[in-house]
């Protein structure tokens, strides 16, 4: 992909994370990565991959009611 070596040198911080939380791999058809990525290297500040998805989850969520998830509190 042409926007890679862009984006990981945006990436770069000089700072190690470390992620937690529940890991997904997602496969999309060509034309709707190039369409994605084309979007992502024109924001600014830069939004990762990652970034990007968790809100469109969290969106989607929101709209069915099931976001944020409801506090269970001692019964």
């Amino acid at each position: 992909m042409f926007g890679m070596a862009e984006r990981k040198k945006k990436q770069q911080s000089g700072q190690k994370r470390v992620r937690t939380g529940t890991a997904i791999n997602v496969y999309v058809d060509d034309a709707l990565g190039a369409a994605m990525n084309g979007y992502l290297d024109g924001t600014e500040p830069y939004i990762s991959k990652t970034a990007y998805i968790e809100a469109l989850i969290k969106a989607d969520l929101r709209s069915r009611g099931l976001w944020p998830p409801q506090q269970s509190g001692p019964k």
